[in-house]
Order: structure tokens, then C-alpha cells, then sequence
């Protein structure tokens, strides 16, 4: 009798701790399921951490017209959910759609592999997919909502940024769209941060400062702190502790920052600082550009233009990344460049990469005549509006 009893005992306390168990790992799991008629194709589902490393967190097939994903996120995690069609011996991305993944339950709803097949623009596509579930991701429906008017407009600009960047629009044409899609991105940008402010509890908020202050020397110091203080009360505590934890790193490239000097080339072999170069009371460009850099190429007649135009006030000094000489000499050949010339090796590439985060080309940084690091992008366009802004303001 004890044995029975004992064994009752145990059964039940085995019992308690598989509840228990189960318990913690529907809270520890996310789920996302969803429903799609694929019409008889083969259809892979993946869920790809779009932070960091691009990694792929699960996938499966869609079986029977049903998907189903899970695992783990140790904190809220900007995903993307995609949607593979099988192309021959391999998979091409079809669409996809944003999700601000947390552990818990998500439903997918969309339209039929054959009605999708039907919307032949990408960005549209996406919008038909929608995923529900999470404090988190109800923050990027809102959003969505609030953004959708801007990306009507400016996602079909995108596909005539494509044939700009193959040189098929005329001078003019390139001009006018690219001024297009910077004045909606900017609107897109200002919403973006009206959400923060407007939302700063919210998970999404802190994804978005995260971003904006990975960005080097778009802020100043005192935005920077600014934005990580708005998030105390943040829901994704996990990513205020390592926005706060990184924010000493961060304010190395703030706004306004005294520029690093760094050693160039000339055409001839001789080496110089930078700081020597520069000329006294004028803003200086740096345009950081390669022979072999298509779209460094296509920047150099914008840059011959602020050249051309403001020469009494700005000093405009390409810099190459060529690692081979004669490439850059050719290039420069065939380019007539007007402005100073030089290059730096693969010491000075790496000093350039950690003082002034230099991970892709073509790179300009303006910097005002104190010495002072206005901004730092890759588009001719934005460098020209913040100068014509200081000149401006003079």
C-alpha cells in the first residue's frame, strides 16, 4: 500500500513538473503559425534575424497549407519573414514581411500563392502579408499604418533608382527622382522619430534609436543622450541596458566632433597629413573613392559641382581606397578631377574604418571650418544639402 502510494505521489509530482515545464516553455517560445494555399508549389517559410549576423532562427515547409515556426529570442528582435519559392535546384525569395519578434504566439494572414503571383512590385507584395501578435509588433502595425501614404510613393521610386544607378536616365532625370526619394525619405524619417517620441515605452522605439545611433556623426553629443534618457521606461529593458552600456563608444562619433588626422598619398609617393592639406577658414569635403566603385564614379559629377560652385568657400579633397596605383592614376585620368588628389594604404584604410566608421564607399565627409564634422554619408546629395544649409545660415 505505501508503494502504491508512494508511486501515486510521484506520478503526480512528475505530472506538476511537465505542467510546470510546458508552462515555462510556452512562455519561452515563440510560435508563428500561419495558413497558405501554395496551389501545389514548393514553398520554404523562413524566419531571419535581420539584427546582426542575418541568421536564420527557423524555417519549415508549408505542409498540408499550414506553416509553423518556433525557438527562442532572448529579447525583442527586428525579423523578417520570408517567403521562398523553389527555382530549380534552389530557392528564390519571393516576399517577405517586418516582425518584431518577442516569445509568444503569432498568426500570419495573407492571399494565395496564386493571387500573390498576381503583384508583380515587391513592396506591395509585403503588404499583403500581415503578422499579428505581441505588444511589440502591434508598435510596428502602428507604425506601418502612419508611414503607409509615404512608401506608396516612394517604393515605385526606388525601381527608377535601380536604372539610375546603371547610368540609364539623362543627368536632369537622375537629378530630379534622386531629389524625389530624398525629400520622401526624410518625411519617412520624421515620422520615425515623431514615433519615438510620441512612443517611447514601446520596443520599436528602442530599435529605432539603436539604429539611428549606430549611424556615425548624425547627431551631436547631446542628442545622442537625449534619445537613450526618452527610453527609461522602454519595454525591451535588454536593449536600453546595451544602448546604455554602448553609449561612451557611440559618442565617439557624435556630431560635431574635431575630425582625426590621418596620413594620404600623393600622386608622386609623398606622404602628408591630412591636417597639413586643409585650408584655413573654408569647409573641407572628403570624398572617399575607389577606381573599381560604380557608384563612386556616378558621384563624381555632383561632386565637380559643389566644386565648381562654392570654390571661394569649400575645399574638396578625394581620397582613394584603390589598392592597386595604377588603377587609381587611370581612373583619374579618365575622370579629370580638378580638386586635390591622394590615396591611402591599407594602415591608413583601416585608421579611416575605426575613426570615422568607413564600411562602404562612396563615403563624403563634410566637415565646417573649425574642423568640426558636420555629417558623414554616402550620398553626394545630403552632403550638398547640409553645406548649402551652413552657407546659408552665414
Amino acid at each position: 500500500m505505501r508503494n502504491v502510494v508512494y508511486f501515486k505521489s510521484l506520478a503526480w509530482g512528475m505530472m506538476f513538473l511537465g505542467l510546470v515545464a510546458c508552462s515555462r516553455s510556452g512562455q519561452e517560445q515563440f510560435v508563428v503559425k500561419g495558413q497558405l494555399d501554395t496551389g501545389g508549389d514548393t514553398v520554404l517559410v523562413m524566419l531571419v534575424d535581420t539584427e546582426g549576423k542575418y541568421s536564420k532562427l527557423d524555417s519549415c515547409f508549408v505542409t498540408g497549407g499550414v506553416f509553423v515556426l518556433q525557438g527562442q529570442v532572448s529579447s525583442p528582435t527586428m525579423c523578417e519573414l520570408q517567403f521562398q519559392q523553389r527555382r530549380g535546384h534552389g530557392f528564390a525569395t519571393y516576399v517577405s514581411s517586418d516582425l518584431l519578434l518577442e516569445n509568444t504566439a503569432y498568426t500570419v494572414t495573407m492571399p494565395s500563392w496564386a493571387e500573390l503571383g498576381k503583384i508583380t512590385n515587391q513592396q506591395a507584395r509585403m503588404k499583403t502579408v500581415c503578422v499579428e501578435g505581441g505588444k511589440a509588433q502591434r508598435g510596428v502595425l502602428d507604425y506601418q499604418k502612419t508611414i503607409a501614404p509615404i512608401d506608396s510613393v516612394l517604393h515605385p521610386l526606388y525601381a527608377h533608382s535601380l536604372f539610375i544607378s546603371f547610368g540609364l536616365y539623362d543627368a536632369d532625370t537622375a537629378q530630379l527622382i534622386t531629389a524625389q526619394i530624398n525629400a520622401l525619405e526624410k518625411q519617412k524619417e520624421e515620422a520615425m522619430l515623431a514615433f519615438v517620441r510620441s512612443h517611447p515605452k514601446e520596443p520599436l522605439a528602442a530599435y529605432f534609436v539603436q539604429q539611428e545611433l549606430s549611424r556615425p556623426f548624425k547627431y551631436t553629443a547631446r542628442e545622442q543622450k537625449d534619445f537613450v534618457a526618452l527610453l527609461q521606461e522602454n519595454a525591451d529593458t535588454g536593449r536600453v541596458n546595451r544602448l546604455e552600456r554602448d553609449l561612451s563608444r557611440m559618442l565617439q562619433y557624435s556630431r560635431l566632433q574635431p575630425y582625426a588626422d590621418f596620413a594620404v598619398f600623393s600622386s608622386e609617393g609623398q606622404q602628408a597629413d591630412m591636417s597639413s592639406l586643409l585650408e584655413e577658414g573654408k569647409y573641407v569635403l572628403w570624398d572617399f573613392w575607389a577606381s573599381w566603385c560604380g557608384p563612386c564614379r556616378m558621384a563624381i559629377p555632383h561632386v565637380r559641382e559643389l566644386y565648381e560652385e562654392y570654390k571661394d568657400d569649400l575645399q574638396v579633397i578625394s581620397v582613394s581606397v584603390d589598392k592597386k596605383e595604377a588603377d587609381w592614376k587611370q581612373a583619374l585620368e579618365e575622370e579629370k578631377m580638378a580638386w586635390s588628389q591622394y590615396r591611402v594604404d591599407d594602415k591608413g584604410l583601416m585608421q579611416l574604418a575605426k575613426a570615422y566608421r568607413l564600411t562602404s564607399i562612396p563615403y563624403l565627409v563634410l566637415l565646417n571650418p573649425q574642423g568640426e564634422i558636420l555629417c558623414a554619408t554616402n550620398d553626394a546629395y545630403i552632403a550638398s544639402e547640409y553645406l548649402e544649409k551652413q552657407l546659408n545660415e552665414l
